[in-house]
């Protein structure tokens, strides 16, 4: 699911992927499509949202943020593996990821 809709080779590498969001675009790295993570991945919060909620019915401080780590990891992982890659469209709503180099 890293591959460049446009030239079918990797467009980025997976920890960048986790960090783009459907408003936040990225050119590939090998083709320079301007790619964008489909709207759906909002579903990464869910484990986020699962982990707080069974979280409420403990009352240990350490459990709680035990859940809420565990939830954030594997959302994060769950985004950077499923997520699909899109065409980003050139709205002015988009913004471009800043490049640390």
């Amino acid at each position: 699911m890293n591959r460049c809709p446009s030239c079918g080779k990797t467009a980025m590498p997976v920890w960048k992927k986790t960090l783009i969001g459907t408003n936040t675009r990225i050119k590939c790295r090998s083709c320079g499509t301007e790619v964008s993570i489909a709207p759906l991945e909002i579903l990464w919060a869910l484990p986020l949202a699962v982990a707080i909620a069974v979280s409420f019915a403990t009352g240990d401080v350490t459990a709680k943020v035990l859940l809420w780590t565990a939830g954030l990891v594997i959302g994060t992982v769950v985004k950077g593996a499923l997520a699909p890659l899109i065409r980003s469209s050139k709205g002015a709503e988009a913004r471009p990821l800043r490049e640390t180099r």
